[in-house]
């Protein structure tokens, strides 16, 4: 009975009903670095990035990977105590400045990176650094590691939404150098044709100026550490052949959604707020 009128008194009140609210996606492991035989003579410590499905990936030793996280490269481990295994460039051009084992301390010291939903297609990204096993508490901040210190974030890092605990190497990604002349060698992952005139030019500033394949473009930039952002981009009005059209599309798009820029490898590399790599670039020849 107590059903009957309940159902009655929706159907008088005009009652809809409301779709359940979607739960925001589990966090995801991204990156490790884990210290290895701490304590010992045998102590290193390995980088692990992860990939969607949960499993490390496998890179070739000396080989370069562009993530959303940044680009890293991967290190050979050859004796039980090198830091090795897949290391952001920034991090590894860190370690190329002196020792990084400044003490053994005998703590099974683990970074952990977690990848969470952002703001759009963004994702935000949350540090945790652990000593066997418990948290480290953040008012202990800087915590001095046989990897370097870490620091929590103040606020973005290299461009990226990012809370709690980061290693102090991240922090200071330094600003690519843009002034000059370079190519498009690849836009959304497709290469550019080599007789296809593709180009960005970066001149003191903050104005920026090129070809997009079939029209030239003139507009400014704006550069804060790892972000880059274009405004004012304005081009001509040319009609060219299918191909040169396709590719000027591809490169409008990866100037209206570059987020940040680094250098991978030698070339240039564009990243949207996702971290979706946008375009690669080389510096032109004088």
């Amino acid at each position: 009975m107590i059903a009957l009128l309940a159902s009655a008194l929706g159907l008088a009140l005009g009652a809809t009903s409301i779709a359940p609210v979607a739960e925001p996606p589990a966090p995801q492991l991204a990156y490790q670095l884990v210290v290895t035989n701490p304590g010992t003579r045998s102590q290193g410590w390995r980088g692990i990035l992860y990939d969607e499905s949960g499993a490390p990936l496998e890179v070739a030793p000396g080989e370069h990977v562009t993530t959303p996280l940044g680009s890293f490269v991967s290190v050979e481990c050859v004796h039980l105590w090198d830091a090795c295994g897949l290391i952001r460039e920034d991090m590894a051009a860190w370690m190329e400045t002196g020792p990084v084992f400044n003490k053994i301390d005998g703590t099974a010291w683990v970074f952990s990176v977690w990848r969470e939903a952002g703001v759009g297609s963004a994702f935000a990204w949350r540090g945790e650094l652990t000593g066997d096993g418990v948290a480290y508490p953040p008012e202990k901040a800087p915590a001095d590691t046989p990897m370097g210190d870490f620091v929590i974030a103040g606020g973005p890092v290299g461009g990226l939404a990012w809370t709690g605990w980061v290693h102090e190497s991240w922090t200071s990604a330094a600003a690519p150098a843009l002034e000059g002349d370079w190519r498009f060698v690849e836009v959304a992952g497709t290469p550019v044709p080599p007789a296809v005139e593709a180009t960005i030019a970066f001149a003191p500033g903050g104005l920026v100026s090129g070809r997009s394949g079939c029209n030239s473009f003139t507009g400014s930039y704006v550069q804060t550490g790892a972000g880059l952002s274009f405004s004012g981009l304005g081009s001509t009005k040319m009609m060219c052949e299918p191909e040169l059209m396709a590719v000027e599309m591809a490169v409008q798009q990866a100037l209206a959604e570059t987020h940040s820029a680094s250098m991978a490898d030698a070339e240039l590399v564009f990243t949207n707020a996702a971290g979706r790599v946008m375009a690669r670039l080389t510096k032109a020849a004088p």
